[in-house]
This record gives C-alpha cells, structure tokens and sequence, in this order.
C-alpha cells in the first residue's frame, strides 16, 4: 500500500512539474490557447530540454549523482515557484472553464477514459525483459549505486575508461536516476511503472492535440479518433510497430520518440500551417529536438528528417524563405549530435573517464 501511494505521488508530482514548465509557454497566450493537457505536452519537452543542458556538462565534468539531484530539484522548484506565483490566477480561470464543461460530456469521452485507462493497467503488470530494458534499468540502478553519471557499464558494472559514445547525450536515464535518488523508489517501479505509464499518457495528450488542430471545436470527433487509435494500439502488434513500443516498451527512449516526440512535430507542423510566424511554434520545434536527443539519441536523425516535412512544405507553400534561418537554428542541435556521434563511433573523438 505504501508502495503505490509513493507511486501515485511520484507520478503526480511529475505532471505537476511538466505543467508548470509548459505554463511559460502556454498561459502567456491568449485565453483560447490555455489549457491544462497543452501545458503538460509543452512542459515535458521543456523539462528534458531544459535536464539536457544542465545534466550534460555535469556528466563530461563528472560530477556526482548527488549534486546532480540537488542542482536539478532546486532549478525544477525554482520554476515551479514561479509559475505559481505568475499563472496561478490563470490556472483558476483555466479549471473554472474546464469544469463548466463537464456537463457537455459524451459517451464517447468515458469509453475513450475507460480505452487509455485499460492501457495504463496494462502495461503497468506486463513485464518486459528485452536487452534494450536491461539497460534503461541497470543504468538507472549503476548510477545510483556509483553516485556517478555514466561511469560504469550498467551490463557489467565495470568501470569504463570513456563516455559509451552511442549514448553520449542520452541523459533521459540519468533523469530518472535523479528522480530515484530524490525520491528513494526503486529504479524498477520507476522506470517500468511510474515512466511507462507517463508514456501512454503523453502519447494519448499528443493525439488530442493532433485531433484538436484537425476537427476544431468538434470535440466528439476527438474522443472518437482517440477511440480508434486505443484499439489500433491494442490490436497492432507487429514488430516495431508503435503500438508494440508504447505497450511493451514504453519506458524506453525509443518508445517516447515514436509515440510522443514525433507525432508531437507532426502537431506542431499543424500549429505552423494555421500560423508559420508563431514565435512559440518555432521555440517548441528547436527545444524539441534538443529534448528528443535527451531522451534518445536516435532521434538525431529522425527528428531532423520529421521537422524538415513540416516545415519546408510550409515555406515552399507560403513563400515564407525569411523563415529558412529558424529551420536552420533548429536543425543545428541534431547536426552536432550527429557530428560528435561519427567523429566517436569512428575514434577520432573520445571522452575519456578519470578515477
């Protein structure tokens, strides 16, 4: 009992962060902007942006696990400091309209409620003992045991002489080793409960949004896509497929790039059709391919190639070529990734570890 209690706290308290990231990019828009799922989706890409350009140099300058976490939970109660003090009346008129809407609900919306729920359960008893889990959980566990940031082999346990090039800056484990080690659950609960149910919910906030930007105020249509797409993903198991990602092997990076990061791109594509001079739009694009690398570096190709079909559509479409410089800004993150990543894979450049 105690144990999910922990688990439900742990996993509240992560959305609550998420939502007050993303209340910086959401409630300093207009009042039909604001929302609560919008804030979460923004908030997560803006709290692993945001992890990345903290943890990374730690990790070159090995820093401990330790003063990792105390660094990290200061920044992250900072911001969330703020967001209290700058958005909680807007948070109030946000609950007050979302309540009000409540009577307007449809059957469609609980079957769609029951649908994701089903899911949450589901993968929150499989279990999953693929090679690609022995790492998300033994580098969790490594870190925490070492107090260090990716100095040990988590297959092994031994000490490595450099930076596993192939994982250089995918901090997302260190994240939940942050969180681990703030929170004292174990790295097991955490990653393949807490981390992988958080995954299907991002997922299904990411469709509402797609669904949004596609039927409008039709919010029945909505309910209904994300119907069809919960029983696609119950149904749809072949291998590598999303579905097979997001319900066995949610918890991993390669999950989160293909069911939350990439259709996210695809829903910020959508924002620029309506407004390709939206600042925030272009914000989010950059931020998400910084994010994305975080969370799994092999993103550092797919990401460029998703933001490209978005945009460059766009720019042809609207004759907008003025835009070609923010297009370039936010391919420069994945463009280095990529350099450093064959320049390491090919030994022309290490990161060596000292002891």
């Amino acid at each position: 009992m105690v144990t999910m209690i922990k688990i439900a706290g742990i996993f509240a308290m992560m959305l609550f962060v998420f939502f007050c990231f993303g209340s910086f990019l959401v409630f300093e828009k207009r009042r039909e902007e604001r929302g609560i799922a919008r804030a979460v989706l923004f908030g997560f890409i803006g709290y692993y942006f945001l992890f990345e350009l903290v943890s990374f140099p730690m990790m070159l300058l090995q820093t401990s696990l330790r003063t990792l976490t105390v660094i990290w939970t200061i920044t992250a109660a900072v911001i969330c400091a703020a967001a209290i003090i700058r958005y909680l009346g807007a948070w109030k008129n946000c609950l007050d309209r979302q309540r009000a809407e409540k009577q307007k609900r449809s059957a469609s919306f609980f079957v769609m409620l029951l649908l994701i729920g089903f899911q949450c359960y589901l993968v929150a008893v499989t279990p999953d003992n693929s090679v690609d889990s022995a790492y998300y959980v033994a580098n969790v566990s490594t870190n925490l045991a070492t107090n260090t940031i990716n100095c040990y082999d988590p297959f092994t346990g031994a000490a490595m002489e450099t930076f596993n090039i192939r994982y250089l800056f995918g901090m997302y484990p260190v994240a939940n080793s942050v969180l681990c080690d703030l929170t004292g659950i174990h790295p097991l609960v955490l990653t393949k409960v807490i981390l992988f149910v958080m995954t299907v919910v991002l997922s299904y906030l990411v469709y509402a949004q797609i669904g949004f930007c596609l039927f409008g105020k039709k919010k029945e249509s909505v309910w209904l896509m994300l119907c069809f797409i919960s029983v696609l993903n119950l149904s749809f198991h072949t291998l590598y497929s999303n579905a097979s990602f997001l319900l066995t092997r949610g918890y991993e990076g390669k999950a989160i790039l293909s069911n939350v990061i990439l259709p996210l791109v695809f829903y910020l594509g959508c924002r620029l059709y309506e407004a390709f001079d939206n600042r925030t739009n272009w914000i989010l694009l950059f931020m998400t391919g910084i994010a994305a690398v975080d969370l799994s570096m092999s993103s550092m190709l797919i990401v460029p190639a998703a933001v490209s079909a978005v945009v460059i559509p766009q720019m042809i479409r609207k004759k907008e070529w003025k835009k070609m410089g923010s297009y370039v800004i936010c391919m420069i993150p994945s463009v280095i990734v990529l350099v450093v990543y064959f320049l390491g894979s090919r030994g022309f450049l290490q990161f060596p570890i000292a002891y």
